[in-house]
């Protein structure tokens, strides 16, 4: 037996380790970011959605990281909701994970952490301002969360031109996720979350086209606006942007991110209001 276990610790090379232990980081930190995505000043479900999509050996990397993200409230619900849906969440996919085939299964996942989420927040509803359909609203976000980031997952090696639609639409939504923790990160009022997206916005379309621009334009503009506040103006934006790149995607990279520009020029000057010209200029200069 311990000639066995030897044999195996030998076939470990030292670049698997660093790969293995660089994914798991990788992993821990997205979760906290995804965990630091408010959803209207009310919800924060992005971290156990992240959490619960991840395959069973990263489950509790994925566990970890959203939990240090939720150490910090960043709603105005009980932060203790979280910590028990992610416990769920880990307990239960840790017990079934060595089923059969369970990893393939998207919908399973999803519908684990609805449960999870829903039953952890009607158990510690005390009162306040979050109620019954707020208990529903989250587990709803948190289940379709969890189902894009694991098909997303589940496509992770394919080249971006490999992906289907349905793959790509889930990677853009999983990405987007990731960035709404990282909106409220600004430097100077200048969001380093949306130029990101500003970004992905161009990748996309550059690789995929219209169908992608299309794609990803407007899964921009709703997680903007699933952050609330007034956004309605840079979610116009982004949207439309995001067609225009689709549209002259087909052509060279300058024509591409010059329509994009100048559409955000055009944008901030006569859909934005007076407050959020400067910053909008700012971010797609």
């Amino acid at each position: 037996m311990n000639e066995n276990i030897k044999t195996k610790a030998e076939v470990l090379h030292p670049r698997e380790i660093l790969a293995a232990a660089t994914t798991h980081i990788i992993t821990a930190v997205c979760a906290f970011i995804a965990a630091r995505a408010p959803v209207m000043n009310l919800f924060a479900p992005f971290g156990i959605a992240f959490a619960a999509g991840m395959p069973t050996p990263y489950i509790l990397t994925a566990g970890l990281g959203a939990a240090a993200g939720y150490f910090v409230p960043i709603s105005e619900g009980s932060g203790f909701r979280y910590f028990a849906a992610l416990f769920a969440v880990c307990t239960i996919r840790l017990l079934l994970g060595k089923i059969e085939g369970f990893e393939k299964k998207s919908f399973l996942f999803a519908l684990i952490s609805l449960a999870s989420s829903l039953v952890t927040s009607l158990a510690t509803i005390a009162g306040g301002s979050f109620s019954f359909a707020h208990a529903i609203i989250e587990a709803v976000l948190v289940a379709s969360g969890c189902f894009f980031v694991h098909r997303c997952v589940s496509a992770y090696g394919k080249e971006p031109t490999g992906l289907n639609s349905e793959e790509l639409a889930c990677t853009i939504i999983t990405i987007n996720i990731l960035l709404m923790g990282l909106y409220p990160l600004s430097v100077f009022g200048i969001s380093i979350g949306r130029i990101l997206a500003m970004v992905l916005i161009m990748a996309v379309a550059r690789y995929s086209k219209s169908s992608g621009g299309a794609i990803a334009g407007c899964t921009t503009a709703f997680f903007i606006m699933l952050c609330g506040g007034d956004v309605s103006s840079a979610a116009i934006i982004f949207a439309v942007g995001g067609l225009l790149c689709g549209v002259f995607g087909a052509l060279s990279k300058i024509v591409l991110a010059a329509s994009f520009v100048v559409w955000c020029l055009i944008g901030a000057f006569f859909i934005a209001k007076d407050g959020a010209v400067f910053l909008l200029l700012s971010e797609s200069a």
